[in-house]
This record gives C-alpha cells, structure tokens and sequence, in this order.
C-alpha cells in the first residue's frame, strides 16, 4: 500500500513505519499523489484530525528537500490540525540529517504566526532548535510564538522540560536559554504589545511581561540600559493599534529610569513630545523635572514649546505654559525666551489658553525687557477678540477685531463612484489603507467588492496580493477577516464560527453596536460564509455615488450577471441594495428587472413600480 493510501486511512503509525522503508527517491517518487490528497481533503472540507496529521507526517518525511519539506509542514492547510503536536512527525524529521533539520527549523521559523490562540507550532520549532544546535530564530513570528508559549502556565512538550511550571514567568524566563535573544526583540515585532499584557493567569502586576521584564534587567538577565533604549525607540516609532503605546509606557515605568539614564535621553522624549497624549505627558513631565534640577540644557525648553503649545490637549498645553512661568521664576535670565515661548499659544483655539499664556507674558515682561516685544506683537494678532484689549495694555499692540463671518462649507456633490478595482496587486494596496484607517463609506465599499469579486475569478493570485497585507496586520477584524476568507485561509468551520453572533472569538458585532453597525454586520458574516462555500460573483449593494445610492440601471445588470451564472445572491446583500437603490418611474428600467427573470429581478421590479421605502417628508 502506498504512503498516500495509509494517509487517507488516517493510519499515522504505519505511515511512519512505511517511510522508515523507502529510499529517498522512492519517498519523492510518492509527494505527486500527497499533494493531490491534500488538494481533496481541503477542497471537500471532510477530512477528518486522523487524515490531516497522516498526510501532514506522509509529506515531511517524502520531500527530501528541507525547503519543500518546511513549505509541506508550514502549509496553512494543517493550521487549525494538531499534528505538529504529534510524537511521529518529530520521529521522521529526526531520521533526517542535522544540516537538513536546521534548514528546516530556520524556514518555519520564519512562517507567519497564527493569527489568533495559542500556537500549536512553537514547541515542535523550540524542539528543533534545541535537538539541532541552530542559533535561537529571532524572527518576527518566532518572537510572537516564544510570548505566547511563555504566556502559557504548564509546558506542552517536552523541550520545555527544564522551565519551571506554574504561574511564575520570571522565573521561567531566568532558566530559558532564548530570553537573552528574544526579550529585545519584543520592542521591534510589530502588533506584540497585545500579548504582553498577559500571562491572564497573573495574580496581579508584578507577574506580568512589564514587570518581569524590569526585574531581568535588574537580575542582569538582559541589559538594562538596551531594554530602555529599545522600549523609548518604540515609544517613538509608533505604530500599530490605537492604544499599544500604553503596554510600553508600563515597561518604561516598570524600569523606573533614573535622572541620570532620562538626562542622558533628553533628545529622545523631547521628540516623543510629538506622539500620543499618554506619551507626550510622561516625556513633559521628566523633562520639566530635570530642568528644575538643572540637569537640562535651556535650548531643550525653547524646543519643547513650540511642539506642545500646538497640541489639542488642554492639559498638556496647561502644563507646558506652567514649566514656563516656573522657568523664569527660577531663573529670571530665562525671561525672554521664556515669554516668547509663552507667546506661542496666543494662537492656540482655545480662549482660556491664551489667557494663560497672556498671564505668563505679563509676570515675567518687565525681566524680558523690550527687546522681545516686536516679537510678542505680532503674536497677539492671533488672539481672540475678547483678549485684545489687554494685549495692547500688556505689549502696546494695535490690534482691530475684525467683523465676524460665519463661513460654512459648501454642501459635498453626488460623484460616481470609480469602477472595480481590477486587479488583486490594486485590491491589497486599497485594503491596507482601509485596515490602516481609512474608513470612509467608498474605499470601504469597493474594497469588500473587490474581495468577493476576485475570490471567484482568481483565488491564488488574490492570495499571493494579500499576503503581505495580511502578514502586516494579523488580528484585523472586519474587513480583515474577509480578506482571510476570500484568500482561502479560513476553513468553512471558522467562518461559521466568525460569522456566529454568539460566538466571543468571531463576531462581527459588540454589545455596544447601533442598528447600523447591525446591518453592516450582518452584510460581513454573510459574505465571509459565502466566501467559505459558494463565492458570489460580485456584490449587489455597492453604491455607484458616493452619497451611498445605486443606479437601478447598474443594479438591473448585476442581477442579470447573477442570473448569467446561475448564482443567487445573499439576502442581506440583496436587501441593503433595495434599500440603496435611488428611486425610479422608468418603466424601461422596472421592465429590464422584471426581465432578469429571476426572483430577485421580480423583487426589484415591485421595490421600484412601489417606490421603494416610504418617503418622509
């Protein structure tokens, strides 16, 4: 019997003891028919766990080459299999020879980590590291399994033999012989901050990753002055999610930087001044610190100023004009600079903070003398009318208040929306800037389009577009997790699972969504089952204005294309485009749906001879 033939029994044992027998090119001679199984399996969604771990330990001890044997084994297909657990894939890659192992181990270590869970792969890859002697991976994904795993309680393999169990990460990292490599890189991997806000099972903070992380560096495990480079160069660098600056801000004050290790970083937070209020806030509050210490040079508060006077945030604003008035309180030499800094906020929208900026003006003029009020003059043409007065009592400035106009934007035009997007390199270009933020109603729309529609015309080609869309942003929702079923990445299970408003890991919806974001969702979880069964050609509810409407002409000819084909569309889709489409008497146009001949066309056909929705007045 051959090797794929015990595969689809689901016998791994024989298969192990089959391949024990073969030669090399016997064993390449067998990988034409593993992959034609594998092909079966993955598109009749019926394998059954037996099968998969088969045919997962069949094709890595058949392909002789460690390239294709690691292609084999981190193939997405056996990602949600529990093979990689199994002891017989370990027994046949160890019959192979070490040179070939460690290629193997390098390449999967530089598979993308799964997108969600625990990994199943990373105590097969530690295994491979150890048992090989190759250096520690310290790739992005290899990064991301190494938290996870660490993250966990109890080991669950046997290359965690000599890491203490239980709840203590501190003390599993001091014995773990890939801490001093991989701890660093936590501050580079991108969308890791996540992840280090565990171990879950944590009875408070101080076993958290921020604090075990300050308590190796004072063990002299890892470096303490690099781990507070690295954390303050990401707090710089930005990025990712909206609130993953907060988990590095809890490293750095877990590290507690002394006056000494923040003096010698001063050009650091005076450019952190530039990122979110939380960061911004700390970098303010240490560098106004050393200044009263007089561990700062004074050009550090000329160019602190100008940054923080121009933020939105009242507090942070309020604080900088008092680090200021403090300044030349100290050191009444400072006065000039410190007035026309002051200045700086005569522009700022808010009227109370120029108050306060014209109080600072006024407490420290006569130290400045004269020769700064060309300067303040021309500021206080930027100030609100109601401070005029007192600005020309304070600097002599001739300031008119000019009438006041109310100016309102002129009401947006209906333009037509751009055609599909074409081709799958444009899709993934579109979707990252939607997954970046982009969250207008027309890129939204055509992005979710394009995605069904190249799903059904060409499926690979739009799985090798995204692909580095997907890499760049693994926990994306929405959008993001229709992108992954559109690619081919999502089982018919998961997506029934994601698509489950009462399942925690996959919904669309939160407790808190309005009856829009319903309706959306509701659009999304039938289209990622769709995606996962039966894909649609095209979608019928994406509007052709970018006021949201569609044309009943282009309507009428996506339902003759459904009609073409044989598909029927989703009710959903179906129902957002009736409630979309613009209303139309045309008896030409309530004819051509009539003549589609499907139901859909007739459904079209009586929304618009109606009127569609009651029309309110």
């Amino acid at each position: 019997m051959s090797v794929a033939d015990l595969a689809r029994k689901g016998d791994t044992a024989a298969v192990a003891a089959a391949l024990a027998e073969l030669a090399p090119e016997q064993r390449r001679a067998e990988v034409p028919a593993l992959r034609a199984l594998r092909k079966e399996l993955r598109d009749s969604w019926s394998g059954s766990p037996d099968r998969w771990t088969a045919l997962l330990v069949a094709g890595a001890g058949c392909h002789t080459s460690p390239t294709a044997a690691a292609e084999w084994i981190g193939s997405r297909v056996f990602e949600d299999r529990a093979g990689w657990r199994n002891p017989l894939l370990v027994e046949v890659i160890e019959r192979q020879p070490v040179e070939w192992r460690q290629v193997v181990t390098a390449r999967l270590a530089e598979r993308r980590a799964p997108g969600w869970g625990w990994s199943e792969h990373f105590p097969l890859l530690e295994y491979l590291v150890r048992s090989t002697g190759s250096p520690v991976p310290a790739t992005d994904s290899f990064t991301t399994q190494w938290v996870r795993e660490r993250s966990r309680p109890e080991p669950r393999h046997r290359a965690f033999g000599d890491l203490p169990p239980g709840r203590d990460l501190h003390a599993r990292l001091v014995a773990d012989p890939f801490t001093p490599v991989l701890a660093p890189r936590v501050f580079e991997v991108p969308d890791l901050a996540g992840e280090l806000e565990g171990p879950w099972v944590a009875r408070d903070d101080s076993e958290r990753w921020p604090a075990v992380l300050a308590r190796l560096a004072a063990d002299g495990v890892l470096d303490r002055a690099d781990l507070l480079d690295r954390c303050l160069a990401r707090l710089l660098r930005g990025g990712g999610r909206p609130n993953d600056h907060r988990i590095y801000l809890t490293v750095l004050r877990a590290l507690a930087p002394t006056a000494d290790e923040y003096a010698e970083r001063a050009r650091t937070l005076l450019a952190l001044l530039s990122g979110p209020s939380t960061t911004a806030a700390l970098a303010q509050e240490v560098l106004a610190s050393l200044d009263a210490a007089g561990r700062l040079d004074p050009e550090v508060l000329d160019e602190a100023s100008p940054t923080v006077l121009f933020r939105t945030e009242k507090k942070l604003v309020r604080a900088q004009l008092g680090w200021l008035d403090r300044a030349a309180r100290t050191a009444p030499h400072r006065a000039g600079p410190v007035v026309l800094a002051a200045a700086g906020a005569f522009g700022h929208p808010d009227r109370t903070l120029q108050e306060q900026a014209l109080k600072v003006v006024a407490r420290h003029l006569a130290a400045a003398g004269t020769a700064v009020l060309p300067e303040l003059r021309a500021a206080a043409e930027q100030l609100d009318p109601a401070h005029h007065r007192r600005a020309a009592e304070l600097v002599g400035a001739e300031v008119q208040a000019e009438e006041y106009q109310e100016l309102l934007p002129p009401p947006p035009q209906p333009r037509p929306v751009p055609a599909p997007i074409a081709t799958p390199a444009e899709l993934a270009e579109e979707l990252g800037a939607v997954l970046a933020g982009d969250t207008a109603l027309v890129p939204w729309e055509r992005v979710l389009d394009g995605l069904v529609r190249h799903a059904h015309t060409d499926r690979a080609a739009l799985a090798e577009a995204l692909d580095p869309v997907l890499r760049a942003h693994p926990h994306a929702r929405d959008l993001g997790l229709i992108a992954e079923a559109a690619a081919g990445r999502m089982t018919v299970g998961r997506a029934r699972q994601v698509a489950d408003r009462s399942y925690r890991h996959g919904s669309f919806r939160t407790a808190w969504s309005t009856p829009f974001d319903q309706q959306t969702a509701a659009r999304l979880e039938e289209a990622v089952l769709r995606l996962a069964t039966r894909p649609l050609p095209h979608l019928l509810a994406t509007p052709t204005d970018t006021t949201g409407s569609i044309d009943p002409v282009v309507l009428v000819e996506r339902l003759a294309g459904y009609a073409a084909l044989g598909a029927d569309p989703g009710p959903v889709d179906l129902g957002q485009a009736l409630l979309r489409v613009a209303p139309t008497t045309e008896p030409a146009v309530i004819a051509a749906a009539a003549a589609v001949g499907t139901p859909a066309g007739g459904r079209l056909a009586g929304w618009l001879r109606e009127g569609g929705l009651p029309r309110r007045p």
